[in-house]
């Protein structure tokens, strides 16, 4: 409570407020603990097949000889609702307010790429789509220990957070803060997702030859040389 009231006091001092009566003092007291939290969507993948294997190189991190014939794209957008509970002192003209903030990761589904070379149905398509769909496993696994990292530190940080001032400078001052601080942590934690996607010929050597679908893939990799 003391912290509280000394932030109140030393703020009103910066801006050269008219003194605040001990009841909005109190009323600001009284108001909601500011709360920030982060949760993981749970959006099912889109599994498409429009790129080539020859466009689908731009996605992942391959070798020169290495044939991309699948890929997984992870958007990395967030999605943010905010909640104000404020008090406004009329003497002064300023409010003082708390945020409840919940940040949503990972609201965009994930892009499942079959390259269009592939019949779908087909040995290999199957097999190709097992190994993405692990990759949505393993993004979506990444994405909530980024949610738990991040809920750790805003739980240590963000509660202790009250704002006093205008209205409209509060409301744009706590955006600033949720995007040049807590998004740009979040993708600090989640860039690795970034350089995650393996080369089919990289992820094959992992799962073995069985993988192969009796020679479909060196067949269709032969042809696309």
């Amino acid at each position: 409570m003391k912290t509280l009231f000394a932030f109140l006091l030393c703020v009103a001092s910066s801006l050269q407020a008219q003194q605040m009566s001990a009841e909005f003092l109190k009323r600001c007291e009284d108001l909601p603990a500011s709360q920030l939290s982060f949760k993981v969507a749970r959006v099912a993948p889109l599994v498409e097949q429009r790129l080539s294997a020859r466009e689908l190189r731009a996605i992942v991190a391959a070798a020169p000889d290495d044939v991309v014939l699948s890929a997984t794209e992870q958007k990395g957008t967030v999605q943010i609702e905010l909640t104000r509970h404020a008090a406004f002192d009329p003497a002064s003209g300023m409010h003082c307010a708390r945020f409840v903030a919940l940040v949503m990761l990972g609201d965009t589904p994930q892009e499942v790429h079959i390259a269009r070379e592939l019949p779908q149905g087909s040995c290999l398509y199957r097999r190709l789509l097992e190994l993405e769909m692990r990759n949505v496993r393993n993004n979506l696994a990444k994405l909530e220990e980024a949610a738990a990292d991040l809920n750790a530190m805003a739980l240590d940080e963000f509660a202790r957070n009250s704002w006093l001032g205008d209205l409209g400078q509060i409301d744009t001052d706590v955006r600033n803060l949720l995007t040049t601080v807590w998004l740009a942590r979040a993708g600090e934690l989640l860039h690795p997702l970034a350089n995650s996607q393996l080369s089919l010929d990289v992820a094959l050597a992992r799962v073995g030859d069985t993988f192969d679908c009796s020679g479909q893939k060196r067949a269709l990799t032969a042809s696309l040389h």
